[in-house]
């Protein structure tokens, strides 16, 4: 039975339980940002994604002279990233609100370490991709190269071969599709198709300076890369399930 005394226990007890936020709106805290409450270091994986929460760190204590980054909030706040490496000047990364899609950033490292911290002020979730050659693509391909499938973050390497080669990069959709393609030590170069100069997306400003825009949904490049290492990643703005997956087909001439 339960006596009175136990009855104003009871209702005191849902009171105290009540002011700590069991009986908190849902709908206020999914509109009201939270601050990220702690922190931790996570390394990068080179052709790969992690994510960083509020207040965490991605680090790599080596890069390649250049390095391809990219940056996918998981929610629709504002983001803000920073980017120490050598003891250069920080680069801050600013994403606008809105729904999550890809933002690509090229930069020359010169193989110093690259340390990324997640400084945004609502509690948020940056996936955070870390691209180049040297190891781990998706698809490692033949001196002789290939046909591949390329979804996004995918990529394929191989070491070419020193005569002349065909690339081709096929895209059977209307998006615009964004590629990079490193070879050896030279500065990345960035293939955007099914893009109209004219109507650039938002998210690729700042890439200008690397961007070859194609119109077509096809693009071909006939090189002799004298034996070095090429890589190719799908870095378009799309997310893997929208069917994003473009045909990458590389031989000899």
């Amino acid at each position: 039975m339960i006596t009175p005394s136990k009855k104003f226990l009871i209702c005191l007890m849902v009171i105290l339980f009540s002011g700590y936020g069991y009986g908190a709106d849902p709908i206020a805290k999914s509109v009201q940002p939270e601050t990220g409450t702690g922190s931790k270091t996570v390394k990068l994986v080179l052709n790969d994604l992690v994510n960083l929460e509020t207040s965490d760190t991605g680090l790599t204590y080596q890069s390649n002279d250049f390095q391809i980054l990219t940056f996918q909030p998981q929610g629709e706040y504002a983001v803000n990233m920073t980017i120490a490496s050598g003891g250069s000047d920080n680069l801050a990364i600013t994403l606008p609100p809105g729904s999550p899609t890809a933002y690509a950033l090229v930069h020359r490292f010169n193989k110093n370490a690259i340390s990324i911290t997640n400084q945004s002020i609502a509690q948020t979730t940056v996936s955070v991709g870390y691209f180049g050659p040297a190891a781990g693509p998706t698809h490692a391909l033949p001196a002789a190269g290939g046909k591949v499938g390329l979804a996004q973050y995918q990529s394929l390497g191989l070491i070419t071969m020193a005569r002349p080669m065909m690339l081709t990069i096929e895209c059977r959709n209307e998006a615009s599709m964004l590629f990079a393609l490193m070879a050896g030590a030279e500065a990345p170069k960035l293939i955007a198709l099914n893009t109209d100069k004219n109507k650039l997306p938002k998210q690729y400003a700042g890439l200008t300076d690397y961007l070859e825009i194609q119109k077509a949904n096809v693009y071909t490049l006939s090189k002799n890369w004298d034996g070095v290492a090429l890589f190719i990643v799908n870095i378009s703005i799309q997310k893997a399930d929208q069917g994003n997956v473009c045909n990458c087909v590389i031989s000899p001439e």
